[in-house]
């Protein structure tokens, strides 16, 4: 009974819920599991973490990341999806201006989509 895990395929969970969940599969497997038998890489940890992230993002309106912040330590952090809208809108900008620059560079002509449309955003 001590590994009983309760789980409602019909429910739906919030994050406390969900974490509970997590805490009490990982600790029966910490209680059947013989010490020294099982290790896991640290990338391995990262991708599972990694992973499990980028489920929860196709199931939220933000985004979570997973960022290095030094040597062997990261931090998750949530964007708001206006947040991530304006970051995407603006790394699209600039490789809009970037390829534009490159065809000017390279034909001696600035595409129509050029510098107005970057600066404007569209």
């Amino acid at each position: 009974m001590l590994n009983k895990i309760p789980i409602d395929d019909k429910a739906d969970y919030n994050v406390s819920e969900f974490g509970h969940i997590l805490k009490r599969a990982i600790s029966a497997i910490q209680n059947e599991m013989p010490d020294g038998v099982f290790f896991m890489p640290g990338d391995q940890a990262y991708f599972l973490v990694k992973d499990m992230l980028e489920w929860i993002n196709r199931q939220v309106p933000g985004e979570f990341r997973i960022r290095q912040i030094k040597s062997r330590e990261y931090t998750i952090t949530y964007y708001q999806e206006k947040e991530r809208r304006e970051k995407y809108r603006k790394r699209n900008r600039k490789n809009l201006k970037s390829t534009a620059d490159y065809l000017e560079k390279m034909t001696g002509k600035r595409p129509s989509w050029g510098e107005d449309e970057v600066e404007n955003g569209s």
